[in-house]
């Protein structure tokens, strides 16, 4: 025979209550041989009541305890027989095993079962001493007599499987025998279920986080924006406070022939009025630019953060009882959109998104201000002024002193009024490009992240109907075993 052949004998034995029960002896729970191990284990969810055998030299070993853990798990009725009591000098002996052996049965089992305590070796001189030519009643009679049979306590094992375990209680048993074992993998299932649901919540905890931060990034870039900007507003006030001082200055008869030379007077404007405005305007466009990429650098770097939170989220203990293609297919999709997302980061050229954003911003201006830039805008105004004053001095000279006043406010508001348009040519054209960036970018996140989200959300629906499911298996198995109490109880027979 091969190694993986097992050898077999059968053995005919002639006892009565054999033909109504099947009785198996399995080879133990720490057997040496690693076959009759599984044997033990594979014979427990076909099995109607578990006869647990211990003894008072080794009473709930490891391995003892780990099968109780299994007898548990598939809902099994279950007996314990402790052997070898004719190995104890005193009652108190007894007791104390007896004792400890409920106490452990109720933290293992969370039931108290009936404890049968038995010396097999005591019960077996007494029957073989019994004459072979005996009846059935004369052989009880003469047992009962017996000292080895009464001191082996085993005749009460023997009436606890004859007649307590009578044809009623044999067919609860074995109807009630599928159901345990259907409970039980209801129980694993929805226990790994679960398991996956903890850890799609934690998905949704930091799927919820990335939006929040999302949300309130884009609330602070605006606002931190706004701030940029109003300074780009203020130095054009300025500006346009200088440029009411100097025509007030200017633009007085003591100074009529410094008005007439126009070259002179550009100059005086452009570095009393104008100064550093133009450099300073497109200092903070820069500013801005490179503001904003810097916090788009860090948008990506805490969105990865968060990614990679997500895939440190599963515990040890969590992670052995999640289904491996669950957790696997899950980690790829992580792991896919996280390297996405380090990869845009990663080749994210703050000089090259500065110049394209800087000639974007240049190009509007081109097309939506004049057809001139900041600096030429300014200069523009400037120009403007400065020809205006030449022919106001001509047109003084001309009519005399009370039309000034007059030309002088005109002169102001001109002025003013072109300054005013440039500012708002400027907010608008900056505030239009600044949402138009951030919007790409949020979509950008947003996008990198929706196959987990929608992963995320396709399964937890999915879980969920699938707990739902097995919690109303749950509540099938529980009223099958009250109609099977039912259907055999004679003081109360069912409803018809």
């Amino acid at each position: 025979m091969g190694p993986n052949i097992t050898k077999q004998r059968l053995i005919h034995l002639p006892v009565d209550w054999l033909k109504q029960i099947s009785l198996v002896d399995t080879p133990g729970t720490n057997a040496v041989i690693k076959d009759h191990q599984q044997i033990t284990q594979h014979f427990v969810p076909r099995s109607d009541l578990i006869l647990f055998v211990t003894s008072t030299d080794r009473t709930f070993s490891y391995s003892e305890k780990k099968f109780l853990e299994l007898v548990k798990d598939y809902n099994k009725k279950i007996v314990v027989v402790l052997s070898k009591i004719d190995q104890l000098e005193t009652e108190q002996e007894l007791a104390e095993i007896t004792k400890f052996i409920s106490e452990n049965s109720r933290t293992l089992l969370s039931i108290e079962p009936l404890i049968f305590p038995v010396s097999s070796k005591k019960a077996l001189a007494a029957k073989q001493s019994l004459p072979p030519s005996a009846t059935t009643s004369e052989r009880q009679e003469i047992l009962e007599k017996n000292d080895n049979w009464l001191q082996s306590q085993f005749g009460e094992l023997e009436n606890y499987i004859l007649k307590t375990l009578d044809v009623r209680q044999r067919a609860i048993l074995k109807m009630k025998n599928p159901l345990g074992v259907a409970e039980r993998y209801v129980r694993i299932y929805k226990q790994q279920f679960n398991s996956r649901l903890d850890t799609l919540m934690n998905d949704v905890k930091v799927l919820e986080q990335i939006n929040k931060f999302v949300s309130r990034f884009r609330i602070d870039m605006t606002s931190d924006f706004q701030w940029r900007i109003d300074k780009i507003d203020s130095l054009l006030f300025q500006m346009s406070e200088r440029g009411s001082d100097f025509i007030d200055n200017k633009m007085r008869f003591g100074k009529l022939f410094e008005l007439l030379n126009s070259s002179k007077t550009k100059l005086e404007f452009e570095k009393v009025v104008t100064a550093d405005t133009k450099a300073d305007i497109e200092r903070s466009i820069s500013e801005i630019i490179d503001w904003f990429l810097d916090k788009n650098i860090k948008l990506w770097n805490k969105t990865v953060d968060y990614l990679h939170k997500a895939t440190q989220n599963e515990n040890t203990e969590m992670a052995r009882t999640i289904e491996t293609n669950f957790r696997s297919n899950r980690a790829n999709l992580l792991e896919g959109i996280g390297q996405k997302a380090l990869n845009l980061v990663s080749s994210y050229n703050k000089e090259v998104e500065s110049e394209r954003l800087a000639a974007h911003i240049k190009a509007t201006f081109y097309q939506t201000t004049l057809p001139v830039g900041v600096g030429a805008l300014l200069f523009y105004v400037l120009t403007d002024v400065t020809v205006l004053n030449a022919a106001i001095g001509v047109f003084i000279a001309a009519l005399g002193l009370p039309i000034l006043p007059l030309k002088k406010r005109k002169a102001k508001a001109d002025m003013k009024e072109k300054i005013e348009t440039l500012r708002k040519s400027i907010r608008a054209t900056l505030t239009e490009q600044f949402q138009r960036e951030l919007e790409n970018s949020l979509k950008a996140v947003q996008d990198n992240i929706s196959p987990f989200q929608q992963h995320v959300e396709l399964k937890k629906t999915e879980i969920e109907e699938a707990i739902g499911q097995l919690k109303n298996s749950e509540k099938a198995i529980v009223e099958l075993n009250h109609q099977i109490e039912l259907s055999f109880d004679t003081t109360n027979p069912p409803e018809k």
